[in-house]
């Protein structure tokens, strides 16, 4: 009973690395990622401004991460209302949604907030 249950196991995760890693799939999850990272670009300069300016005040890392929530959610409220709403339908022609776009967003500015936190708190 126990090997069968460990050859099930086996052979489920092994169904699921080839689904994950397979030819098709793997490339294009790259390539939405990529398209991200090119909807980010523009805004990273005000975001290591902003992280700038808050740890000048000596504010929490919380507060910092608070304040880019804010601001993501700001800059989807300019995005979605205004004419700027052009740039959106060229995620959701890719297959990324909104909010799927804006939480990315948010993950990966958190990342590179806490990196730039950690090192100024190490070196300063």
């Amino acid at each position: 009973m126990n090997c069968y249950i460990l050859w099930s196991c086996k052979l489920f995760l092994t169904e699921l690395t080839k689904i994950i890693t397979s030819k098709f799939r793997f490339p294009y999850m790259i390539q939405r990622f990529g398209a991200i990272l090119i909807f980010y670009k523009p805004y990273v300069i005000w975001s290591f401004g902003v992280t700038l300016f808050l740890m000048a005040f000596k504010s929490n890392l919380v507060v910092i991460f608070i304040a880019k929530l804010f601001l993501i959610a700001f800059l989807w409220y300019f995005l979605s209302e205004t004419t700027a709403k052009r740039k959106l339908l060229f995620y959701k022609n890719l297959g990324i949604s909104t909010f799927k776009l804006f939480s990315t967003l948010f993950i990966i500015d958190i990342f590179i907030t806490s990196l730039i936190f950690k090192l100024i708190d190490v070196f300063i």
